[in-house]
């Protein structure tokens, strides 16, 4: 039932009652018709008062339901555009390794890691795990972005072990699989970047 709903019923009920106390006490004098004049006119200024209590308290509900609405809104796309940021990061680097074609190559890898690489991954991890998973419109979208997060720390670890091969004499066949593992958990965030922007898409 409307939150209004019961006024018809409830006019329906006053008038039974009205007028079974009218005829009840049925006025035979023009003092008691006054009487009942003044009576009525306080009844329904009570009525009229309580009718624009009652609009204004819905206006203001409708009121803070519509924000409420807008700010959820504003603040899924919010989250939508860090992941959207963190996936666009990841084919970045997914980019970068792609060119790496032998061991010899790691070295400058390295390099590009030291010098801006990491500060700018943790900061778009950071980004990442500041999202409130219980903020998030559906289940699935907690997974996708738990799975997202899971993919980058891999990823963060991969390359903190690329970092570790020894620069100083050549690099053995065996670090290549750094560039590979790395890879794949950056091609997994950013597959479940996506699932997640797809789900915000749909909500819209």
């Amino acid at each position: 039932m409307k939150r209004d709903g019961w006024v018809i019923p409830g006019t329906a009920i006053a008038i039974a009652v009205g007028s079974a106390v009218f005829l009840h006490y049925r006025p035979h004098n023009s003092a008691e018709i006054a009487s009942w004049v003044q009576a009525l006119g306080s009844i329904g200024a009570i009525i009229g008062a309580f009718k624009v209590g009652q609009r204004q308290a819905n206006a203001a509900f409708d009121q803070a339901i519509r924000l409420r609405k807008l700010e959820a809104r504003d603040k899924a796309e919010m989250v939508a555009a860090v992941v959207q940021a963190a996936c666009r990061y990841c084919i970045t680097w997914i980019e970068k390794l792609d060119k790496i074609e032998t061991e010899l190559q790691i070295p400058w890898l390295q390099l590009e890691w030291g010098a801006y690489g990491r500060p700018e991954f943790e900061a778009v991890l950071g980004d990442i795990n500041g999202i409130s998973l219980l903020g998030l419109p559906t289940p699935a979208h907690v997974e996708m972005l738990v799975k997202m997060r899971q993919d980058l720390i891999h990823a963060h670890g991969a390359f903190q072990r690329l970092m570790a091969v020894d620069v100083s004499d050549r690099p053995q066949p065996g670090d290549w699989n750094g560039v590979s593992v790395a890879k794949m958990f950056l091609g997994s965030a950013k597959e479940s970047g996506g699932k997640f922007i797809k789900l915000s898409e749909t909500d819209d």
